[in-house]
């Protein structure tokens, strides 16, 4: 991923062509974030609990499919357009935001989904027997992050 042009009204990159085909798979994956699955309290006080994680896990329902549908959006526009090297990514100062709380989702619900790990060691192994794979969806979307990142500080990625 390489930082072609900064302008007043956002940015390009160069996607090669398995970066641009990586991102367009990672962002079909979302909503990753399933029902609350946790407690509210620990003091654990019966219906008015059962009451609430009913009421959070309609409202994350809400939150997923509004997130479903504006990534689909996001991915039917221009923004990635194929091109002879591969694809150029166009994103304004709102897209870029909203493509790094996509990445951070994927990552944050793929090392949930995983058991919220201390210790990633051997956890790609295990990962690789579910679908999908947790552990490398957690991994590219760190990539792409890192990427958009080191290029906002000004550093050209390696």
């Amino acid at each position: 991923m390489k930082l072609l042009r900064a302008h007043q009204n956002g940015w390009e990159y160069e996607l090669n062509p398995n970066e641009a085909n990586c991102l367009r798979m990672l962002l079909q994956y979302l909503p990753l974030t399933p029902a609350f699955p946790g407690q509210i309290s620990r003091a654990g006080n019966g219906d008015k609990e059962t009451e609430r994680t009913q009421l959070l896990n309609e409202s994350l329902a809400v939150h997923r499919e509004t997130l479903k549908q504006k990534t689909l959006k996001f991915l039917a526009t221009d923004r990635l357009k194929p091109e002879d090297t591969g694809c150029r990514l166009r994103l304004g100062p709102e897209e870029k935001e909203f493509l790094l709380q996509l990445l951070n989702h994927i990552r944050v619900s793929s090392w949930r989904a995983l058991g919220a790990p201390e210790n990633l060691e051997g956890v790609a192994a295990e990962s690789r027997d579910r679908s999908p794979d947790y552990f490398m969806l957690m991994e590219l979307a760190g990539f792409f992050e890192g990427q958009l990142l080191q290029i906002e500080l000004g550093q050209q990625p390696g």
